[in-house]
């Protein structure tokens, strides 16, 4: 804000985020402590979350987290042969159990 001054507030999405956090920051640091019966402010926890998924869609966009992005989706792809890897070594682990147990 310092650098751009008035022209940060010109952007619409800078005037949200400006809200956003002053009214975190509102909640957070003088309802809380206070024990103060707020009104629900789901809606303000809609607009975090967009802020979140703005910020991803930035990270995805860029071509410098490319092998992050490669990383990532190797470990999502071999969640599936993780899980049939430790179902047969649980199966690997009974039959000794029964084979130790007789």
């Amino acid at each position: 804000v310092y650098s751009f001054r008035w022209e940060y507030f010109l952007h619409l999405n800078n005037v949200m985020d400006a809200a956003l956090v002053l009214v975190i920051a509102i909640e957070t640091c003088v309802l809380q402590p206070l024990d103060a019966n707020m009104p629900n402010i789901s809606p303000v926890r809609v607009l975090r979350l967009t802020k979140l998924f703005r910020a991803v869609r930035v990270i995805r966009l860029m071509t410098l987290f490319h092998p992050l992005r490669f990383l990532v989706n190797a470990a999502i792809n071999s969640m599936k042969s993780l899980f049939w890897a430790l179902v047969v070594m649980l199966i690997f682990m009974l039959v000794a159990t029964l084979f130790l147990c007789q």
